[in-house]
């Protein structure tokens, strides 16, 4: 992929999960509904890199993440079909703040300001 594509993908990505941020969990589940295979590859991603440890997370969102870390897991096994990861967010959702709040300061602002 070229790097011109690559920063496209990942800046209409990255709005779409600063919005999900800022959703209640009633409002996030329609647009996890309709998300397209990018932004659930993603928000996957963003479960990766937090799991592998490229994110630095406070105690304190270390804390909140911790007692979704077998839905986090289950998010970045590679064998798992795109359709079964948006069933998982659509169902298990409620830890997105938790994931994107970290990323939204850090990763997701150098994104953007691209």
């Amino acid at each position: 992929m070229r790097a011109s594509n690559r920063a496209a993908f990942g800046r209409k990505n990255a709005i779409v999960l600063s919005a999900l941020y800022h959703l209640n969990n009633k409002e996030r589940s329609a647009p996890l509904k309709k998300a397209s295979p990018s932004l659930v590859k993603a928000l996957c991603e963003c479960a990766l890199n937090v799991l592998v440890g490229n994110v630095e997370l406070s105690k304190g969102h270390k804390a909140r993440l911790r007692k979704h870390a077998p839905v986090l897991h289950k998010l970045s096994q590679p064998g798992i079909r795109l359709t079964r990861r948006k069933t998982i967010l659509l169902q298990h959702g409620g830890f997105l703040p938790a994931l994107l709040g970290p990323l939204i300061g850090t990763v997701l602002a150098s994104v953007l300001t691209r």
